[in-house]
């Protein structure tokens, strides 16, 4: 019969790892059975900033195709709504060496119908007048070969500045469609007349600068008479009224 084994020392030394295994004290619970196991919740801020990076970025493509294609109306718009509209005009004019020599050709200007209206301080250019498309002002300075474009520009988001374009396109279709023969003396003096009231009720709304400029111009319609001399000196005076505008418009809008 074989002899019996103590096991017993084999127990010990099991249970003595077992109990040893970890330091007094940070023995693990064991989980509850049943109990639902908290999970660490993923962070959805990574996959947020990819999909708003995605969104600029299509967006900043759509606007960059649209504007090439659109020749850079959308550039255009925005800038306009920052900082105003431009506003350039066009002067047909004839270089001076000297005040003599300005004042000499203005009279010639005048004379022939033209405003005569001279431009600068220390280098002068007698402007036969004005215009606010490039085009037009080109095909009248071709008829001349002395004459050359002299362009003014400035922005602005007031009112007065947009009434004051009104204006001088309303006064440039005027004196080309009465030079023409197209509108009449009556159709002229109606349109100034409306320019005029614009203008009067624009007067309580702006101080110093703006209101001179305001002042200048009903001043200057009212001063027209259009039956009272000739034709061709009420063209040169119109001509010259929209010239003055101008360059008072720049100097309160620049």
């Amino acid at each position: 019969m074989q002899d019996e084994v103590d096991y017993s020392r084999f127990y010990y030394k099991q249970k003595d790892r077992q109990e040893h295994a970890f330091p007094e004290g940070e023995m693990p619970e064991p989980e509850p059975v049943g109990m639902p196991v908290k999970r660490r919740k993923r962070r959805k801020g990574g996959r947020a900033f990819f999909t708003m990076v995605s969104v600029v970025l299509m967006f900043a493509l759509v606007f960059f195709v649209a504007d090439f294609f659109g020749k850079g109306f959308l550039t255009d718009a925005i800038q306009n709504t920052l900082s105003g509209e431009t506003y350039e005009y066009y002067f047909v004019a004839v270089p001076a060496s000297s005040r003599n020599v300005a004042y000499a050709s203005s009279l010639e200007a005048r004379q022939g119908g033209g405003g005569g209206y001279i431009i600068g301080a220390d280098e002068y250019y007698v402007a036969y007048s004005v215009y606010t498309d490039k085009t037009t002002a080109l095909a009248v300075q071709t008829k001349n070969r002395t004459s050359e474009i002299y362009s003014v520009k400035y922005r602005s988001k007031d009112k007065l500045a947009r009434k004051t374009d009104d204006l001088i396109q309303s006064l440039e279709k005027s004196v080309s469609g009465w030079e023409k023969g197209i509108k009449s003396e009556a159709d002229v003096g109606a349109a100034l007349r409306e320019q005029k009231d614009i203008f009067t009720s624009l007067a309580g709304e702006y101080t110093e600068k703006k209101l001179s400029l305001i002042e200048l111009i009903t001043e200057g319609l009212d001063g027209f008479s259009l039956s009272a001399t000739e034709k061709i000196t009420q063209l040169s005076q119109l001509r010259y009224f929209m010239c003055c505008v101008v360059t008072s418009a720049q100097a309160v809008f620049s």
